[in-house]
């Protein structure tokens, strides 16, 4: 009688690279290490697990899971393909896709961080590369950098304690102080927003700069944006999409088609916005919507 030999079960072992460092560096927090590690392990595949999934997995509420992906793509350590509109009733999107990059010589980090990457590079036998951008001092000036392009997640837990409790003493004297900085602020940016004569390339520029802080605050309550802040928002919004549905002239048709090629590119919504505040920029010193 023959004998079945058993053979032993070949497992098809995946792995992904990641150096050592990213795992023991004090530059990001518990919640970033967990999803750097999650979407590295997608590949080129990208991960496309719903915020809600995303939630659990890194046992954080929606803040901080936002300003870890917000913080991420900020150093360049992923992308975000944003989901498209599905015709759903109330109308829904996809959930986002999230790409690890892996290439660490093209990432904003600090010049220690790029230091210790030379290091690891070196142990693996290889030469060391040029970083794409210069390193940051110190964790604290990336942290400046970030939150100066990203203000409604500048903050960590501790900051937006502070930031609240700061918020209700000032709302408990405003009719003695009056008007408060914020108000001020966010008062006079919806002045400028809704002025006849603004530009369009102003009003795409705050588009880009705040669309994903306006989706924040659409689906979550615990956002920490102030009733001017929000304000603001809404007026931004409606005037961004009045212009989509009625450009006022030529010059915004061909903006329009500049925005779309960004998007087909897959930049960030801060690479966009970047981009339109140099054509801001360069549409206030010469007068034309358009470059030449």
């Amino acid at each position: 009688m023959n004998e079945q030999i058993k053979k032993p079960r070949e497992l098809l072992l995946y792995y992904t690279p990641v150096y050592n460092v990213v795992i023991q560096n004090w530059l990001f927090s518990l919640v970033e290490r967990t999803l750097i590690t999650l979407f590295a392990s997608y590949q080129k595949n990208g991960c496309e697990l719903s915020r809600e999934v995303l939630k659990r997995h890194c046992e954080c509420g929606p803040y901080h899971l936002e300003r870890a992906v917000k913080r991420l793509e900020f150093m360049g350590i992923i992308a975000v393909q944003r989901g498209g509109k599905r015709s759903y009733n109330p109308p829904r999107r996809d959930t986002n896709r999230y790409f690890f990059q892996n290439d660490p010589y093209s990432w904003r980090v600090t010049k220690e961080l790029q230091d210790r990457i030379a290091e690891e590079t070196a142990q693996l036998g290889k030469a060391p590369r040029t970083f794409t951008h210069q390193g940051y001092a110190d964790k604290k000036a990336l942290d400046y950098a970030f939150g100066h392009s990203v203000p409604a997640y500048a903050c960590g837990k501790k900051g937006r304690r502070k930031l609240n409790q700061a918020r209700q003493s000032v709302e408990n004297t405003a009719e003695v102080q009056g008007p408060t900085t914020d108000e001020t602020k966010w008062t006079s940016k919806s002045q400028k927003i809704t002025a006849d004569d603004v530009r369009f390339s102003y009003v795409a520029r705050e588009y880009y700069r705040y669309i994903d802080d306006m989706k924040t605050a659409g689906e979550f309550s615990d956002h920490g944006f102030s009733s001017h802040q929000l304000t603001y928002f809404e007026r931004l919004y409606a005037v961004f999409m009045e212009r989509r549905k009625r450009p006022h002239s030529e010059d915004d048709v061909k903006l329009f088609n500049k925005i779309a090629d960004w998007l087909n590119e897959n930049k960030s919504n801060l690479e966009i916005s970047n981009e339109l505040g140099r054509l801001d920029q360069k549409i206030k010193k010469d007068g034309s919507e358009t470059e030449k």
